[in-house]
């Protein structure tokens, strides 16, 4: 019985531990900025990126002789700076290759990511 009751009140626990991680990025994210608006315009070729990139550079580092958190984060690090500007050099700049990504034309030209020196908004 101890049991039964332990499961439903870890099951009710973790419930309302997602519901208050969905409603804080929900709240989080309600505001226009310039890093959203990056990133919602960025979520498909990013995607469609990821998996070839990150098998890519897995292949690799996973010959290291080194623990596996240290391989994730290299891997994590690696591929998502690599997924960024190959995004940035083919997708984004060029009209043919956004429409080939399901992405709208632009109606300027591409000014980079939404960060300027050391991290600061632009």
């Amino acid at each position: 019985m101890t049991y039964v009751l332990y499961e439903i009140a870890w099951s009710i626990t973790s419930w309302s531990a997602v519901a208050f991680m969905l409603s804080m990025v929900a709240k989080c994210l309600s505001s226009n900025h310039k890093v959203l608006a990056y990133a919602n315009e960025a979520v498909l070729p990013l995607y469609l990126f990821h998996q070839t990139v990150n098998l890519v550079i897995g292949f690799f580092v996973i010959r290291w002789h080194m623990g596996i958190v240290p391989k994730l984060v290299v891997v994590t690090g690696i591929s998502f700076a690599l997924i960024l500007v190959l995004y940035e050099l083919l997708v984004r700049s060029f009209r043919a290759v956004r429409f080939f990504f399901g992405m709208r034309p632009s109606g300027k030209p591409a000014t980079g990511l939404p960060f300027g020196p050391a991290g600061t908004a632009t």
